[in-house]
């Protein structure tokens, strides 16, 4: 669940000892554990009414909602609820006017960002507002008309966005195998982990945990969740394997799954044969473990790939092959790169890769090489013609001298 027992109880216990109007003082909602500020300031669902339920109920309602959004999301909004009750204060804000909240507060709170963070960044605080507003019941009233206004004005000013991350290349991928030792389990989960979330464009947090102690079954990728296909089977579709996500951040509980299909010319970058490498080295590791565990020398015990461990070793790699740096989404993009130049399919990619609106043009990475080979004239037509109509009149050698003297008066 993303609000466990134990947080459940404790910032409830704590939140019933304290008044109503205290709860949106800054100093208190940051003593909560940021996922549960979103439950929990003022009203707490039904509390002001006369109808009375079990803390046990309440925890089931709480969870039941919980679900509408994943850990990070939950953690970020937490933080904007954080700021939103800080401007409130410094603005000596009347708690009955603090939540529920009207637009011409929030607005006028949002419009203190101008300058200094992204419109987009800014319009995902308003998100928020509107997400508590939804869980307790309660109606937000809004004005398109103004909220347009402040948004241009804030777009108006917004810094200049962040360099766009680096896609990964094939030569990146050598250059980081070349750099690890295939006789530690954790460099081949490293290494396994980049094949396939190049060549699956699957994205890192996906496969990954932030921590050691952040692994949740029913959200987080085990080993039992990939399966292979049988060679052999002349009904399957591919020679490769699935990796089932359970959850994922578009299809939510319905989970995702990635294709990887076996075949590349050069064996050491062939994704399947690397799995399947990865699990001979840790039979030993149970199914209902994360995906990338491996069983430490020293304790015995199963440690996991998490996402710091994974870039501060991707990058050591990188700068040990004198590579600039990149990030773990970069493989993703790099992924969808790769097979753009290759397919000339784009409404494959985006399918395979589980892009649902055209956000998935952002990661068009390397729009040079897209270019010549989306706008490249291939060989068997003449250059700078294109394939003559053999339905004309006019022959082409005939057409092209003509074109040819018009395009020189034209000059």
């Amino acid at each position: 669940m993303l609000v466990d027992t134990p947080t459940f109880q404790a910032n409830w216990s704590r939140c019933s000892n304290v008044k109503i109007e205290d709860r949106l003082n800054p100093e208190f909602a940051e003593s909560l554990a940021p996922e549960i500020r979103l439950f929990f300031l003022f009203p707490i669902l039904d509390e002001e009414d006369d109808i009375t339920f079990t803390d046990k109920t309440l925890q089931s309602f709480i969870d039941t909602i919980s679900y509408s959004w994943t850990r990070k999301t939950a953690l970020a909004k937490g933080g904007h609820l954080l700021k939103y009750l800080e401007f409130c204060r410094d603005n000596k804000i009347e708690p009955k006017n603090i939540f529920p909240s009207t637009f011409k507060i929030v607005y006028k709170w949002l419009a203190t960002y101008r300058g200094k963070i992204r419109a987009k960044t800014v319009a995902n605080y308003l998100t928020t507002i509107r997400s508590w507003h939804a869980v307790h019941g309660v109606e937000f009233i809004e004005h398109k008309d103004q909220w347009g206004v402040v948004y241009r004005g804030l777009q108006r000013f917004q810094p200049k966005s962040r360099k766009p991350k680096i896609p990964v290349s094939i030569a990146d991928l050598l250059a980081i195998e070349k750099h690890l030792d295939m006789m530690i389990p954790a460099h081949v989960a490293q290494w396994t982990a980049s094949k396939c979330m190049f060549f699956g464009m699957i994205r890192g947090g996906s496969v990954m945990q932030k921590s050691q102690t952040s692994f949740e079954p029913k959200f987080d990728v085990k080993r039992s969740d990939v399966t292979f296909t049988d060679p052999t089977d002349p009904e399957s579709p591919f020679e490769g394997a699935t990796i089932h996500i359970p959850w994922d951040k578009v299809e939510g509980t319905t989970g995702r799954d990635y294709h990887i299909v076996k075949g590349h010319k050069d064996h050491v970058l062939d994704p399947v044969a690397g799995l399947k490498l990865f699990f001979a080295l840790t039979p030993d590791v149970p199914p209902d473990a994360p995906l990338f565990s491996v069983r430490n020398f020293s304790t015995g015990g199963l440690h996991h790939l998490t996402s710091s461990k994974f870039r501060s070793r991707m990058n050591a790699c990188l700068q040990a092959a004198k590579r600039p740096h990149l990030t773990g989404h970069g493989f993703r993009k790099g992924g969808a790169t790769y097979f753009l130049k290759k397919s000339k399919n784009p409404t494959a990619i985006k399918m395979l890769g589980g892009w649902k609106s055209d956000a998935f043009e952002v990661y068009w990475g390397d729009k040079t090489a897209l270019a010549r080979t989306y706008l490249g004239v291939d060989d068997d037509e003449e250059e700078g013609w294109g394939p003559a109509d053999d339905s004309d009149d006019e022959d082409a050698e005939s057409r092209k001298k003509r074109l040819s003297k018009k395009r020189v008066r034209i000059n």
